[in-house]
């Protein structure tokens, strides 16, 4: 081992990996690579000493066992290393059942298809403009251009925020999914800054924005308090401001380097929505942790309460025992095993309106630039973190080939 923290004693030499699960070897080319190395060359379950030394799960079983089992593996602390983690308190994300309920019920309901259908016009209006902005030009880097503006926008509107401070509050969350040896404290005392103005402004209030129905939600009968209409409304932006943009740049990239794909689903849109699910399977990001409550067994090795086992989603898609040639997106796929948007009673309460915003991003864009490639000679480079983003991906088509956006 290059560094980290001693070999506890109860820690089989065999199931020890030198792996920093925030800087995985070769993740700079190919995050998912990276970590399917890792996961078949090694037991169901490891052990690392970077980051203060904790568990990594490997393959979709052990994975989801973590995720559904919060009497074992708790949310209270979420990263490594674990300081880091206890240093990062936002409810609902880091309370567990029962607790969590009360709040999660609420986010649910504020990103619920009932509460984000009405919107769904303007998304449609947001991707076309943005992919106006381009199309003629016969190139763009899809992921500064269309994949970070497109969601972001959406959200912004759906919270009832001004758009100008969009990129303001997507620095911070990358500071909270990208660099998690940063102080949690300093990013959370900005997001309530610029927050509390808006919450307190909306207590009482009658807007259908997302962040009035938060902050006039109740919990026990009461309604919350304002400190905590902050902390649901920080969680909620947190979440909203980066997966989704991820999401679609592993999506395009894909489409862009397999035309038969692509082909497929300009001649078919109906097929959309099964490719989106299959590129959650197969490109799920977000890598987060549990903090183990008591002493148990998982996957063949002792767990010892108070460590901690990281779980990255996207091996769960990846597992060839969980999913037969997880490589290939296959539209007619049954029974996939996924976890892009996590698992158990912390499922990403968004869910439905990412899919919706990806469906929708993929149908506008076939409509209008239906054959793209990646710009030649060009090699993709990734940061890595919570939930890993191309930096860069460059896009060029034949303007001859398109059609304005509707």
């Amino acid at each position: 081992m290059s560094e980290g923290s001693p070999l506890p004693a109860h820690v089989p030499a065999d199931r020890v990996r030198d792996f920093n699960v925030w800087a995985p070897p070769g993740f700079e080319r190919d995050v998912h690579g990276a970590w399917k190395a890792l996961q078949d060359g090694a037991p169901d379950v490891v052990w690392t000493p970077r980051n203060g030394g904790h568990w990594v799960a490997l393959r979709a079983s052990a994975i989801k066992e973590c995720f559904e089992d919060y009497t074992r593996f708790s949310s209270r602390c979420i990263l490594v290393p674990k300081e880091a983690g206890e240093s990062f308190q936002w409810k609902p994300v880091t309370l567990d059942p029962p607790e969590h309920a009360p709040y999660r019920i609420h986010l649910t309901a504020a990103f619920a298809p009932k509460a984000f259908r009405p919107y769904e016009p303007r998304i449609r209006d947001i991707a076309r403009q943005l992919i106006e902005s381009f199309r003629e030009r016969g190139r763009c880097d899809f992921q500064s251009e269309f994949g970070e503006k497109m969601p972001i926008m959406i959200f912004m509107e759906i919270m009832g925020l001004p758009l100008e401070d969009a990129w303001t509050l997507k620095g911070w969350s990358d500071r909270m999914t990208r660099r998690v040896d940063d102080d949690a404290g300093d990013v959370t005392q900005a997001f309530d800054s610029y927050l509390r103005p808006h919450v307190r402004a909306r207590r009482d209030g009658s807007g259908s924005d997302a962040i009035t129905a938060l902050v006039n939600s109740r919990v026990g009968g009461e309604r919350i308090t304002e400190d905590d209409g902050v902390i649901l409304v920080t969680s909620a932006l947190q979440a909203g401001l980066d997966t989704v943009a991820n999401f679609l740049g592993l999506a395009f990239t894909h489409l862009a380097r397999f035309p038969e794909l692509r082909r497929q689903l300009v001649a078919d849109p109906a097929l959309i929505p099964a490719a989106v699910d299959e590129f959650l399977r197969r490109y799920s990001v977000i890598t987060i942790g549990r903090k183990i409550v008591e002493d148990t067994q998982l996957g063949g090795v002792e767990l010892k309460a108070g460590e901690m086992i990281v779980l990255p989603s996207m091996l769960v898609g990846l597992d060839e025992r969980a999913n037969p040639d997880p490589d290939t997106i296959r539209l007619g796929r049954k029974g996939a095993s996924e976890a892009a948007f996590g698992g158990g009673a912390h499922r990403c309460p968004g869910e439905r309106l990412a899919r919706r915003e990806l469906a929708i991003a993929v149908e506008e864009w076939l409509a209008a630039i239906p054959e793209f490639a990646l710009e030649p000679d060009v090699t993709l480079t990734y940061q890595t973190g919570v939930v890993p983003v191309a930096t860069s991906i460059p896009l060029c088509w034949d303007v001859a080939t398109t059609r304005p956006a509707a």
